[in-house]
């Protein structure tokens, strides 16, 4: 709950590119706690995990709204909840499966792979569009400040 309380402020900071790269790198480092023989990191990286989740999909929601034009708004949301939460519906019951032939730990272990690699890529190539969109209200106030 303390993740999803303090995003508004991270993406206000960071942008949501910056916000979702630590939420992506969170998950991952979360992911791998819950590897570790021992408790009180296994409860740790619970926190950790509830931190970073919401941290990526807050701002992958975000980046959604404030980067579609209002008439499509709905539409493009519509779509971004069920490419988001819409693989949830397939990876619980494969990931089950997938658990009675294989050690749960292998699937951690490339959960925080893929999670890491993609918090990396998002760090990388997700700021541009923030820096790009600065720049264009950056344009847009001296645009108005020149009719006035």
């Amino acid at each position: 709950m303390a993740g999803g309380l303090i995003t508004g402020r991270l993406i206000a900071r960071r942008g949501e590119a910056g916000a979702g790269t630590w939420g992506a790198l969170l998950l991952a480092v979360g992911t791998a706690g819950r590897l570790l023989p021992w408790a009180p990191a296994v409860v740790g990286s619970s926190v950790i995990l509830g931190i970073g989740l919401p941290w990526t999909v807050i701002a992958a929601l975000t980046a959604v709204q404030t980067r579609t034009p209002g008439a499509l708004r709905g539409q493009v949301a519509a779509t971004a909840n069920t490419l988001v939460f819409g693989p949830t519906a397939i990876t619980i019951p494969l990931g089950a499966g997938r658990v009675t032939i294989m050690d749960y730990r292998n699937n951690a272990r490339r959960n925080r792979g893929l999670t890491a690699l993609g918090g990396w890529w998002l760090g990388v190539r997700g700021s541009e569009p923030d820096k790009q969109r600065a720049a264009r209200q950056d344009d847009s106030v001296v645009a108005a400040d020149e009719v006035t």
